[in-house]
């Protein structure tokens, strides 16, 4: 393999390139197309250039994966502790929203001083009670999940 001192007139395999002649070819085929040809100064492709900016991106891209995992390494645990918490805590709200409203229930079957009509109405208060009790669980249980599936996904860049 020869090494290449002069980006002009070097390829890799260490020959002289042909200079132009993709780029004759390409012309021919935009004559055919009907496009003329690109000129002589636009035919030479800046090599070093190329180079120079895949090296670039490619250590740009490297910098990114590692800010990334660097961000993964502290999100990740932050949202599971924050989903763990929740989920206690969500456990914990259903199981006292069932608590609340079978005492509630409770105590109404004592009630003698209720009539029928009463009664029923005090019954579908408890577990409208119990209803919105255990909406509020879900909601603070999805939003923490959102929280931290943000979290995570705050780490990796949008385009």
């Amino acid at each position: 393999m020869g090494e290449i001192s002069s980006i002009e007139g070097a390829s890799v395999s260490g020959r002289p390139r042909k200079k132009g002649s993709i780029w004759a070819t390409l012309g021919i085929a935009g004559a055919l197309a009907g496009t003329a040809p690109a000129s002589a100064d636009a035919q030479d492709f800046n090599w070093g250039q190329f180079g120079r900016g895949l090296v670039g991106g490619l250590v740009q891209g490297q910098r990114e994966r590692e800010g990334q995992e660097r961000c993964l390494q502290t999100q990740i645990p932050s949202a599971e502790e924050l989903v763990f918490n929740a989920e206690n805590e969500f456990e914990t709200a259903t199981a006292r929203a069932h608590e609340n409203a079978d005492s509630a229930l409770e105590s109404l079957s004592h009630r003698t001083d209720l009539t029928p009509r009463a009664r029923d109405i005090e019954e579908r208060r408890v577990q409208t009670n119990r209803l919105s009790a255990l909406n509020d669980a879900r909601s603070r249980l999805a939003m923490a999940y959102h929280i931290a599936d943000e979290r995570v996904r705050s780490c990796t860049p949008r385009r």
